[in-house]
């Protein structure tokens, strides 16, 4: 499913991919019909005790004011980002908003977040809470795509 999948490995970890590609709106939009199922994978993780891994098109804001403009670590295009604002955030359409709550309010069992649409690789961290609200950060990973570069690996370990 486009929208949604997800999937458990090892018992461990669980993987959750979500479209959040650009529609005539704006950039980085989630739907209606991811919300229920990231509330409920959210609860089994937490339940099980697994670490989840999200996986999206186009960054989320981060709110994170310490980080400002973020240079890329690396990149052709030598762009920089302003990521506390740019990208989905609680301003966004009724369902987007609703689904950028539920990331940065569930840092508990949300360990990485992981997406690309930009031509450079940077790292920034979204300001979250865990649901008891103390604060906590998730890291948001945006890599350049395949086709740049000719190619693109990445390795996550889980320990």
């Amino acid at each position: 499913d486009i929208f949604y999948t997800s999937k458990i490995i090892e018992e461990k970890v669980m993987v959750i991919q979500m479209d959040n590609a650009s529609d005539n709106s704006y950039p980085g939009r989630f739907w209606e019909c991811q919300i229920e199922p990231l509330k409920n994978d959210l609860a089994l993780a937490r339940e099980k005790g697994y670490v989840v891994l999200l996986f999206y098109h186009i960054p989320i804001a981060t709110n994170n004011p310490e980080q400002g403009v973020v240079k890329p670590i690396y990149g052709k295009d030598g762009g920089h980002a302003y990521f506390a604002t740019w990208g989905t955030s609680h301003n966004a359409d009724d369902a987007s908003a609703a689904v950028y709550d539920i990331i940065v309010n569930n840092a508990d069992v949300i360990k990485g977040t992981f997406c690309g649409h930009l031509h450079s690789d940077y790292y920034t961290e979204i300001i979250a809470k865990n649901p008891d609200g103390t604060s906590a950060v998730i890291p948001q990973y945006i890599l350049r795509g395949t086709p740049y570069e000719h190619g693109h690996v990445l390795w996550i370990t889980v320990k």
